[in-house]
């Protein structure tokens, strides 16, 4: 059971601490958050001292400590969020034991809340307490989502992983699959399908992580497959079939990467069209991945394919994000909102100029890893004009960055 914290909780002292604004998480003036949580601490201190059956509602101490947990976590206090939420676990605990089944949703709530905590502050020891304990809950509690204990189990595997115990990891893994299959399995809809293919996913990673690739492979191949199958997942389709077919080439079966790389460019194109990218632009990273790989592979006319597809792409994109900065760069309506200081205006101003260029630059890297990979293509097909000229493209970009 996860140990509950009576001796330390958050005290006013503790909320003296600056604001980290790279953590700070509020919408409101950060300034605004801590005296919200200042006055919450109050409420709360006001109700510590108090018996249950004085609180002006059955459950106003835990329900507070839950709000002031909420602010902390807005202000990037997340240690301080896990002291709030202990002490909450530990009310709700006792008034659970009072009245039997209760409260049991509130401890799962506040369990999932003090999980989330730990985990921002990487306590991964700790957080596995968290999620056995959830686990344990919820194999007892038929009101708990399948969706939502598959996804604990993730996090477990995840955890194990984190702290290095990979066998381990392995070893669960393997048992959650074989779980998944039977608690799902015979129910034969796409959620259950869906949930399945997460937990494999999950098992291949372990396995590689083990050395063990042929093995993680073929558990690959099985949530590909389930890929192939849903129209609406194009993208995660691709995804898998890439780190598919680095897993194959690691097994030493780089036949059969190619095969399933060429395979799902025609399944893609299928889908798509001819235009791959309109509707899933995202898909341009993977497609180059496809194109590098089967270049590696010995097979350049495939891969020609792929990396003319991709230079086209990231052409354009280059040319809209250019164009995109010069009219920001031109606009002079900057400064104009009269509820602002012209310094306030002109940092913000600074901000998004900064931000339109490293989008340029972001555009331009693309666009020249890409083209080495066509001129690559080229070259092994002996077009080496065409190679060259896609090289002296490349070098353009880089001086213009320098």
């Amino acid at each position: 059971m996860v140990k509950e914290l009576n001796a330390e909780v958050v005290r006013h002292g503790m909320l003296s601490r600056r604001v980290d604004s790279s953590r700070y998480r509020g919408v409101a003036r950060p300034d605004k958050t801590v005296r919200w949580a200042e006055d919450k601490l109050e409420q709360v201190e006001r109700l510590r001292g108090r018996p249950p059956e004085a609180w002006p509602t059955p459950t106003a101490l835990p329900e507070s400590l839950g709000e002031l947990a909420e602010l902390l976590t807005t202000l990037g206090w997340d240690d301080l969020a896990a002291l709030a939420n202990r002490e909450r676990l530990t009310v709700y605990r006792e008034l659970d034991a009072a009245r039997s089944g209760v409260f049991s949703d509130e401890v799962r709530r506040t369990l999932a809340a003090l999980f989330s905590n730990l985990i921002d502050l990487k306590h991964h020891e700790e957080a596995l307490e968290v999620v056995d304990e959830q686990l344990r809950l919820s194999s007892t509690d038929r009101s708990t989502e399948e969706a939502e204990y598959w996804r604990m189990v993730q996090w477990r595997l995840l955890i194990l992983a984190r702290l290095g115990r990979r066998e381990e990891a392995v070893e669960y893994a393997a048992v959650a699959v074989n779980e998944v299959r039977g608690r799902l399995g015979h129910r034969g809809d796409a959620s259950a399908d869906l949930e399945l293919s997460h937990v494999l996913a999950t098992y291949a990673d372990q396995l590689d992580g083990v050395g063990r690739v042929a093995e993680a492979a073929d558990v690959t191949a099985e949530v590909v497959a389930f890929r192939r199958e849903r129209p609406d997942s194009t993208f995660n389709f691709a995804t898998m079939v890439d780190l598919l077919s680095e897993r194959l080439v690691r097994s030493e079966r780089a036949e059969e990467a190619g095969v399933r790389i060429t395979e799902a460019m025609r399944e893609i194109r299928r889908r798509e069209g001819p235009n791959v990218f309109r509707g899933v632009p995202e898909l341009a990273a993977t497609w180059h991945a496809f194109s590098a790989r089967l270049l590696s592979l010995g097979l350049p006319d495939e891969a020609l394919t792929a990396g003319e597809e991709v230079v086209n792409l990231y052409r354009r994109n280059v040319f809209r994000q250019r164009v995109g900065h010069r009219q920001l760069e031109a606009a002079d309506h900057w400064d104009d909102d009269p509820r602002y200081d012209e310094r306030v205006l002109l940092q913000e101003r600074q901000r998004e100029l900064e931000s339109s260029l490293e989008a340029v630059h972001r555009a331009e890297r693309k666009l020249h890893d890409a083209l080495l990979t066509l001129s690559a293509c080229l070259r092994r097909l002996d077009r080496v004009d065409e190679a060259t000229a896609a090289d002296a493209e490349a070098a353009r970009i880089s001086m213009a960055n320098e």
